[in-house]
């Protein structure tokens, strides 16, 4: 994302524009190492590419405790991996600089057709191919999203985070007034999910801008925008 912060080197831009197929992941304030996914098809491997964001903390900590193969064009490789430095990060705060790649992943690697993100913490143990098999080509869905394990709803997700001090409480405000404003509504029952996933078909979805402009002023007027009650509903609070 060329002058909006996240940046990648033009070695790293070359080789993701060639990516159609992505499994995605990331690391930051170095805090852990690339878990090798397992079970992987030898079709997934040629197909797809497995690229994990990182920062400058990350990537020496990974350097530290791991090998990083270098092949003949310059790309870091752990395993599979293919490690993308992230440049010029737009917050000072790791946490919030690794919600960029997993938000903006389509972004990041615009060329992708399908791709899959997984927590840097977690270990994929299911080829790829399947989880787009059984989530979007079975029944012609557009995107597949895990259902938390607490809560439904975000606004009850984002009451969490706030009384738990995980973020500044006006920015989580500000966060969920743009979904709001967008035209979020609040969890039901009439909601279309399937076991533990939130299935979407492509005439439902629309690109939010405050995903776009996660580090620029939102351009619509949020001071009207009336909240939803919030139920805390899980037991976990």
């Amino acid at each position: 994302m060329r002058n909006g912060g996240a940046e990648m080197s033009s070695l790293d831009v070359k080789y993701v524009k060639k990516c159609r197929f992505v499994v995605a992941s990331g690391i930051f304030d170095g805090y852990d190492i690339p878990h090798q996914p397992t079970n992987i098809s030898h079709r997934s491997k040629k197909l797809f590419c497995f690229l994990i964001t990182v920062d400058e903390e990350s990537l020496n900590f990974i350097k530290k405790n791991v090998t990083v193969r270098e092949d003949s064009a310059g790309g870091q490789w752990v395993g599979i991996w293919r490690l993308i430095l992230l440049k010029n990060p737009p917050y000072d705060e790791p946490r919030r600089n690794g919600k960029v790649p997993k938000i903006l992943t389509h972004r990041l690697f615009p060329q992708a057709q399908y791709s899959i993100w997984i927590d840097g913490k977690m270990e994929l143990i299911v080829d790829p191919l399947l989880l787009l098999e059984r989530y979007l080509w079975r029944n012609k869905n557009t995107f597949a999203i895990a259902q938390h394990k607490h809560h439904r709803s975000i606004y009850e997700e984002a009451d969490a985070n706030k009384r738990r001090k995980r973020y500044a409480r006006p920015l989580i405000d500000l966060h969920m007034k743009i979904y709001r404003y967008e035209g979020m509504e609040p969890w039901s029952i009439k909601k279309n999910t399937v076991g533990a996933e939130l299935m979407g078909k492509g005439s439902s979805m629309k690109e939010s801008r405050g995903g776009l402009g996660l580090w620029t002023p939102y351009p619509g007027d949020l001071n009207l925008v009336v909240m939803p009650p919030i139920a805390r509903t899980s037991k976990a609070g």
